[in-house]
């Protein structure tokens, strides 16, 4: 515990602080790569189809055995079962799910380098995307239509890259002895914002795709990170201490208007938009405790979903933003929760004595 809590603060301090114009750069020519079974490659792994009537899951790493592997519970009966243990690798990081490609990605940390990963949760396959780049990476994030994923890729001065979904056209993005991680896509697809510590200090940038240019939204005078884009493309979110404390604010892509909206002395972090854009969910310790609060976009009606439920570590929202599910301490073991945002019901969903981190709630639709 005390081991997994020291890896947590440490991947905050670099989130926190993380790491021109630039033009793209093109990776020598890379051929398509072929799909193929994770264990026909290195490893012994277990990896679960979902049974077919399974229309929703909640996906979340839990450090059970010799490695970190991934697991699913289901939202309603809180039944967890395995969904890809690999033995002598670890799951790093966070997950991300194209809802458009029905596939999930993740970085698999193989001994001194970490690879981007795929797996089609329908029909157990299961592909290294990144296996024939200079780098492999970390933190993958799909485009918005499954196509192509961005990443972070380097290591001691990370840098942004995209890849398609079947390992072709690897591309990197920024070239920068500075750290560029947080990668997030514009709804549409046609830019990418991420963090960058080019200027000294932590800065939000967004590079246009199409033209091979990029923006300082935050312009250098403070600690800016955690970029979230609006579901309609106009505002980003962020977190910065540009008022002197750690406050979320918003702004304009079009007009860079900056609006500050918790305005507290405590620490404010870790922002992320409901999926319909009405409510900005975010962690803070205003209370005392890690907790997530939730308030209407424009800063209104702030509420702590999770008061006496802490400490939170992290969250993510339900696809219909209804539920914010979350993995906290709250009886010592790290487990996985859920809570009702209109009328703040908790229910635990996991009870184990391995530490479960990072959940997602993925909606696999009709099948």
């Amino acid at each position: 515990m005390r081991r997994l809590l020291s890896c947590i603060i440490i991947i905050a301090i670099f989130a926190m602080v993380g790491a021109t114009s630039c033009l793209l750069k093109p990776s020598p020519k890379i051929s398509p790569m072929p799909p193929f079974p994770l264990a026909e490659e290195l490893f012994s792994s277990s990896h679960v189809k979902l049974p077919p009537n399974i229309n929703e899951i909640i996906l979340f790493i839990s450090f059970q055995g010799e490695s970190p592997g991934i697991y699913g519970v289901f939202p309603d009966s809180a039944t967890m079962i395995p969904v890809l243990e690999i033995s002598g690798s670890s799951v790093v990081g966070s997950l991300d799910w194209s809802n458009t490609k029905r596939m999930l990605a993740f970085s698999l940390a193989q001994g001194v380098r970490n690879d981007i990963f795929i797996a089609d949760l329908t029909t157990s396959a299961l592909y290294n995307v990144t296996k024939e780049t200079p780098f492999g990476g970390v933190e993958p994030r799909w485009s918005p239509d499954g196509t192509r994923i961005a990443y972070v890729c380097g290591e001691y001065e990370p840098d942004i890259c995209v890849i398609d979904a079947d390992g072709s056209n690897y591309t990197q993005l920024t070239s920068h002895p500075s750290r560029d991680i947080n990668p997030v896509w514009s709804p549409d697809g046609s830019a990418i914002a991420y963090q960058t510590s080019r200027g000294g200090l932590s800065d939000i940038y967004v590079l246009d795709l199409k033209n091979q240019t990029e923006r300082n939204l935050t312009r250098g005078i403070s600690q800016n990170a955690q970029p979230s884009w609006s579901p309609d493309g106009k505002v980003i979110l962020f977190q910065s201490d540009r008022d002197g404390s750690m406050d979320i604010f918003t702004i304009s892509v079009e007009d860079l208007y900056i609006i500050n909206l918790t305005r507290h002395s405590a620490l404010d972090v870790d922002p992320k938009w409901s999926p319909d854009g009405e409510f900005i969910a975010f962690r803070s310790n205003r209370e005392g405790e890690w907790d997530v609060f939730v308030m209407r976009r424009d800063g209104s009606n702030l509420i702590n979903l999770t008061a006496g439920w802490g400490p939170v570590f992290t969250y993510a929202w339900s696809p219909d933003s209804h539920y914010i599910v979350f993995a906290s301490g709250y009886k010592g073991n790290i487990d996985i929760y859920k809570v009702n945002v209109q009328n703040g019901n908790v229910t635990q969903l996991t009870r184990n004595a391995a530490e479960d981190m990072s959940p997602i709630w993925i909606s696999l639709g009709e099948r």
